[in-house]
């Protein structure tokens, strides 16, 4: 795929997180501190990608796939339907799933980076300690979540943290989703002869 259709879809991608932000904005929908929490979380994604995408072909070189965009644009895109349908509380499963999309994107965004950065020769990991910093990334960014999520409530009514075990059972299915993607894409992408460890478990 030449990289001029790879940063369009990229952006198409952006763009339905926009038409998110102001349909989470203007909706009526739930209370207005929740609505302000969630269209925040949907702002800080479109922010946080478009900063990564910029850093990464800029600085290291490095062209992003589109889909990463996109499994994240799904992942904000889940959850806000969650919200929007009530489906939260009508689906226990709702918000297993949503955690798992959304961590599973950002494990797909950190493999290509570390993937690719190792075929340039700009870091030298095997396989196991590539999946294992991938696996331990994603874990600590998806706690760091849930912090804001704990901040969000403590500070203000957005009720976000739903019960006792939320916030846990959340963390549980982001590192299972983590997990699985770390082991497909190591599968998918076949090593370089050339790293450190490429023939290793």
């Amino acid at each position: 795929m030449s990289k001029k259709l790879n940063r369009i879809l990229f952006y198409l991608s952006i763009f339905s997180l926009v038409v998110l932000f102001f349909i989470e904005i203007f909706s009526n929908y739930d209370t207005t501190t929740r609505q302000i929490a969630l269209s925040l979380t949907c702002a800080a994604v479109i922010i946080i990608l478009l900063i990564i995408f910029r850093v990464v072909r800029s600085k290291l070189n490095i062209e992003l796939p589109f889909y990463v965009a996109w499994v994240a644009a799904v992942g904000v895109w889940f959850d806000a339907l969650g919200n929007f349908a009530g489906l939260y509380g009508k689906i226990i499963w709702w918000d297993k799933l949503s955690h798992a999309v959304g961590s599973g994107a950002m494990a797909i965004a950190l493999f290509v980076i570390f993937y690719e950065l190792n075929k340039q020769g700009k870091i030298k990991l095997g396989r196991f300690n590539l999946s294992l910093y991938i696996v331990s990334l994603t874990t600590f960014l998806s706690a760091v979540y849930e912090v804001t999520e704990y901040l969000g409530d403590l500070w203000s009514e957005s009720m976000r943290v739903t019960d006792l075990y939320d916030t846990c059972d959340d963390l549980m299915w982001n590192i299972i989703a983590t997990v699985i993607i770390v082991l497909i894409l190591n599968i998918i992408k076949k090593p370089d002869n050339n790293l450190p460890g490429a023939n290793s478990s």
